[in-house]
Parts: C-alpha cells; sequence; structure tokens
C-alpha cells in the first residue's frame, strides 16, 4: 500500500461523517468549540443516541482505514471527499474525537 490509494467507506460512513463535519467540524470550530473534541462535545450533546453511535462508528471505521497510512491520505479524504475543514493531526486525535462521542473519559 503507498498510501496514494483512496481511504474507502460505505455510503453512510461518509454521509454521516460528512453531515457531522459540516455541522461541526468546520472553519469556525475552534472558535466556537476551542477544539474538535469540544466540537464533539457539543455533538454528543444534541445528538440522539442513534445519531452518536452512528457517527462514532463511522469515525471509527475511518480510524482503521487511515492505519498505516501517511496522515497525508486521511487528510486528502477528509477535505475531498468529506468536505471537512478541520484536520487532525494525527490518528490518535481522531481517535480522541471518536472517544468524546462515545462518552468514554479520557486517560
Amino acid at each position: 500500500m503507498t498510501g496514494r490509494e483512496p481511504l474507502r467507506l460505505t455510503r453512510a460512513d461518509r454521509d454521516a461523517l460528512a453531515e457531522f463535519a459540516r455541522a461541526y467540524l468546520h472553519e469556525d470550530t475552534i472558535a466556537e468549540h476551542g477544539s474538535a473534541q469540544g466540537a464533539a462535545a457539543a455533538f454528543a450533546a444534541d445528538a440522539s443516541a442513534d445519531d452518536r453511535q452512528h457517527v462514532a462508528r463511522a469515525l471509527e471505521a475511518l480510524i482503521r482505514a487511515a492505519e498505516g497510512r501517511p496522515l497525508a491520505s486521511l487528510h486528502r479524504f477528509l477535505v475531498r471527499d468529506i468536505r471537512c475543514a478541520w484536520l487532525p493531526g494525527s490518528v490518535d486525535e481522531l481517535t480522541s474525537v471518536s472517544r468524546v462521542i462515545r462518552g468514554v473519559p479520557r486517560t
């Protein structure tokens, strides 16, 4: 794997991530929420349990797809496919967003 192949997720996962990104991980994320984790906490407070579960599952699928690839591959997917304005500094940062949505305490 060269890292140049696109990340692949199901359409349902891409749609869930795109909706989450459009509403919470936009260009004003830091100004409005302080961090991506703050945006995830806002989403968790606003969303139904089903929506939280679906977005968390989609994030986990993205994390699995991104593992072992260059960060640039993840960034390309987020920008091109999801239209996400926020870009994580690492896969671990994306994992922390998922953990907030799942309600998992920080360790």
